[in-house]
């Protein structure tokens, strides 16, 4: 027995699903500043209509080469998207700017890494593990010290205080003076 064919969607399932997708991508995720407005108007049926008799004659022809290459629906919406929608080609480029920087940083990062931990055949990590341990070992014990300071300083000022009233006033000009009747 062959497998089981699927299903056509009918038209109000498929932009069921898809307005579920875009509602989804538009309220749940952190868009640029104006992307939620420029949504809104995509959703409109008449967008592409609009923005097709508002391009110039080489906008037009630049969309129907791109269109005449390809031999799918799912190819042709891709292929023209850039066209109907300037500001993914902005974006394209942008994502392809922080990929490249994103990949960069990575590949310096293993340089660095094995620079100073790869020997002979291998990463020798047990350095950078007693590196991170010690450094964490230093400033918890800083930490403490500065905690233990400021315990004693302030044992040293309420003792003073209650040695000498008018020397504590002197020190803390916010605590209330002695009266004298």
């Amino acid at each position: 027995m062959g497998p089981k064919a699927s299903r056509k969607l009918k038209k109000e399932e498929k932009i069921h699903a898809l307005r579920a997708k875009a509602h989804y991508s538009t309220t749940q995720r952190q868009l640029q500043e104006g992307s939620q407005q420029y949504c809104a108007q995509m959703l409109d049926p008449t967008f592409v209509e609009t923005r097709v008799k508002a391009m110039t004659r080489p906008e037009l022809e630049n969309m129907l080469e791109a269109m005449n290459n390809t031999n799918r629906v799912e190819q042709l919406f891709s292929a023209i998207m850039p066209h109907i929608c300037p500001a993914v080609n902005a974006l394209e480029a942008e994502k392809q700017k922080l990929e490249d920087t994103l990949g960069a940083l990575r590949n310096s990062f293993e340089v660095g890494l094995a620079q100073a931990y790869y020997h002979t055949s291998g990463y020798k990590t047990d350095p950078l593990w007693q590196l991170v341990d010690d450094t964490l070992k230093e400033k918890t014990e800083a930490e403490r010290i500065a905690a233990d300071r400021a315990n004693i300083e302030a044992e040293v000022q309420r003792r003073l205080a209650s040695m000498n009233p008018a020397a504590s006033a002197a020190m803390n000009p916010a605590a209330p003076a002695a009266m004298d009747i």
